[in-house]
């Protein structure tokens, strides 16, 4: 009974990807009844309440939305979001308010969910349902929404934080906020942690956090990001939690035994000096980036990078391209200020003269052995192939020794693409700054690169200016015991190649302290390290939590295989993490357990008979399906009873492949219903008369009634 209930929610979620699609995020609202009357949603009021959790964040966003855009007082609307998380991310929770009663969501198979669902929307009550349909990709729906009714719910979810050595940080839910037709103010609701201290808000120089004592969230620290702002902040930043350039939480489960969880910045044992010289480019016509977020952006990653050992300086496009100082400064936070509250760096330019740039920077190094150029652009005029060419052979003309060059591209707005020499396609200033990088050992970034953030890009840029590791193995192990089922969700080449700390979650077995042995090659010298992590930070809460929720995104990648998902549920609903194939449904609280019955009852109540039906033909279904034989290796006979109510033409058969593709729509305007009966035969042949091969294939029935599914197995 579990592997065919299993099998149908796989194949029910490929039907249901297929009519959900969707272009991006959304916030719609719409009348069931009258699917066109529609329109954007509205977020009334929005409350983030944020509790770390190791190298995650726990994030609890509370939202009412508002129908007073509703045009009539009668209508009852849908609210329909669709919405993003990154991708190791993933919902543990969530809230429905029913009048004064908060009921929580139940965590279920995605199938019942949505049968449950729609069916109460059908008769008008009160249900919340959240389907995640893709690593990414998310949707909530509730009902109903009334002009003089307005809805809140609270969502919980699991997000992963960066870190360096200098600092740690992590995303605010701003896309969410952007979704509503008129942005509401975010109120954040910080809980304190001595492992995070001096919370700001990147984008947002003046945010400064209170010490409140909150009658729901208790002592906390406060800021509200004013409507106007929200679309300029992007990520609380703290200092960073690192202690010698880690970071980690145990969980031991017992004596011996346990879980893991840490985050390791392999840059911290290098001591080598740098010599950055900073060239700023601007240009209006091709990024939606302010200049002031510019600066802002980079001044902050300078402040985070560089260390009073090590040396800068700054050339801005003007005419004149004076540098900021005759010779090289600290890198300590006071000169980075004075810098950015310099004339010189206040009076660039609105457009780009960046060949003349690069070349004062070029001039400025000289023959200096250890300086390396930062460089910042918007430009597109230099994206002909044959230009970048020339421009290039002019620079190594002019260039004492080889310099580096660590390249930020933050063109975002009117970016024409143009053909390389073989034909491949570049967008801007893209073939001139990858071949710029590569013939000078440096890295070239695009902003799209770095989540279309100025701050997340400059970041990176400056962290790839520390040094490049050409090799890097790491190895975890336990005292007297091993490590196992480890999960490190970011790269470890891209992390090393860009400057970010190396997340491992995993389990141990044996004695304390756990061991991280790591060697490789940087900047052509070999090294090794060797990390110990001890019992003395533990996270009970957190650390199982989240090992839990990597193995289920771990499995998800692995394919919609049935072993693979009756894993995935049964993980998912024994840990309340929401994945793929499962679903949050909130009900009345009277509802809650009959609707559960009737589920039971009807997956019960499923019957073979020769069919394999596997469907949502529940017990008192108005069609009934039979495929006679099944499986089947040449023809099947499908035979389908139904109303006579029910016109043909109100009808549509199809069968789906594993991939979720439509693969056969049959032809019903020459089928007649006779006596509540059709027949149709299958060959097992596609639209366009190709064999299919042998495997599973699901036949979809779509009527007023609803949707109903067979299993059909072609055996050739």
């Amino acid at each position: 009974m579990k592997i065919r209930l299993h099998f149908l929610i796989i194949c029910t979620l490929l039907v249901l990807g297929k009519s959900l699609a969707f272009a991006g995020d959304y916030l719609q609202i719409q009348d069931p009844q009258n699917t066109w009357n529609y329109s954007q949603g509205t977020i009334d009021t929005a409350q983030l309440t944020v509790k770390p959790q190791g190298t995650y964040f726990e994030y609890g966003l509370y939202l009412v939305f508002s129908g007073q855009d509703v045009k009539d007082t009668v209508s009852q609307y849908e609210i329909q979001m669709f919405f993003s998380l990154d991708a190791k991310s993933s919902l543990i929770d969530a809230k429905l308010w029913v009048g004064d009663t908060i009921v929580n969501a139940k965590l279920i198979d995605r199938w019942s969910a949505w049968k449950i669902y729609e069916g109460i929307v059908s008769r008008r009550r009160d249900p919340m349902v959240i389907y995640k349909n893709s690593s990414t990709a998310y949707e909530m729906r509730v009902y109903p929404l009334k002009k003089t009714m307005p809805r809140k719910i609270k969502i919980t979810w699991l997000q992963p934080a960066d870190f360096t050595n200098a600092y740690g940080r992590v995303a605010l839910p701003i896309n969410l906020m952007k979704l509503s037709k008129k942005i509401p103010n975010l109120e954040i609701y910080l809980s304190k942690d001595p492992d995070w201290n001096n919370p700001t808000i990147e984008g947002l120089k003046d945010a400064q956090f209170t010490d409140i004592d909150h009658p729901t969230f208790g002592n906390v620290l406060f800021y509200t990001i004013q409507s106007s702002d929200v679309k300029n902040a992007s990520n609380l930043v703290f200092d960073s939690p690192m202690q010698n350039g880690i970071y980690y939480k145990i969980f031991p489960t017992s004596y011996n035994e346990g879980y893991y969880q840490f985050a390791y910045d392999p840059r911290t044992f290098i001591t080598k000096e740098k010599k950055l010289l900073v060239l700023i480019d601007y240009n209006k016509l091709n990024t939606t980036i302010s200049l002031n977020d510019l600066l802002a952006a980079i001044k902050s990653a300078m402040k985070t990078t560089l260390k009073e050992t090590d040396s800068f300086n700054i050339i801005v496009s003007s005419f004149d391209y004076t540098p900021w100082q005759k010779g090289w400064v600290s890198g300590s936070d006071a000169n980075i200020d004075a810098a950015f509250s310099s004339e010189t760096v206040k009076n660039i330019a609105q457009y780009s003269l960046l060949p003349n740039l690069i070349n004062a920077g070029v001039t400025f190094i000289g023959s200096d052995p250890k300086a390396s150029i930062v460089l910042f652009s918007a430009s597109c005029n230099e994206r002909d192939y044959m230009q970048a060419n020339q421009l290039c052979s002019d620079l190594d003309s002019r260039m004492q020794k080889k310099i580096s060059f660590y390249i930020g591209y933050y063109a975002n707005k009117d970016v024409p693409s143009v053909s390389g020499p073989n034909g491949e396609k570049y967008t801007g200033n893209e073939y001139f700054f990858t071949i710029l990088a590569k013939l000078s050992n440096g890295t070239y970034t695009n902003i799209s690169k770095a989540s279309n953030n100025i701050y997340e890009l400059a970041n990176t840029v400056f962290n790839q200016s520390n040094g490049m590791f050409f090799a890097f193995k790491m190895f975890v192990s336990a005292t007297n015991g091993l490590t196992y089922s480890e999960y490190t969700p970011t790269n470890i080449d891209d992390a090393t190649s860009q400057g970010k700390s190396i997340v491992q979650f995993g389990k141990y077995y044996g004695d304390m302290p756990l061991t991280i042995n790591m060697s490789g090659i940087f900047e052509g010298d070999l090294f090794n390290k060797v990390v110990s992590i001890d019992k003395t930070d533990i996270n009970a809460a957190g650390t199982q939590k989240i090992w839990t929720l990597n193995y289920i995104i771990s499995l998800e990648s692995k394919g919609e295989i049935n072993e693979i998902v009756n894993e995935i549920i049964k993980t998912s609903m024994d840990n309340r993490i929401l994945s793929k194939y499962t679903a949050f449904l909130a009900l009345e609280p009277w509802m809650t357990k009959q609707e559960e019955n009737d589920s039971v009852s009807a997956n019960n109540n499923k019957g073979n008979s020769g069919g394999s039906l596997v469907g949502n033909d529940i017990a008192n279904s108005n069609i009934k399906i039979l495929a006679s034989p099944n499986p089947f290796q040449t023809s099947t006979t499908i035979a389908i009873e139904m109303p006579n109510t029910i016109g043909i033409s109100q009808t549509l058969i199809q069968i789906i492949d594993i991939m979720g593709n439509c693969v056969k729509t049959f032809d019903l305007s020459q089928v007649t219903l006779t006596g509540g009966r059709i027949e149709l035969k299958w060959n097992g042949f596609d639209n366009s008369g190709n064999q299919l091969s042998s495997g599973t294939y699901l036949l979809v029935v779509r009527s007023p009634f609803g949707v109903q599914t067979v299993k059909l197995i072609l055996s050739r």
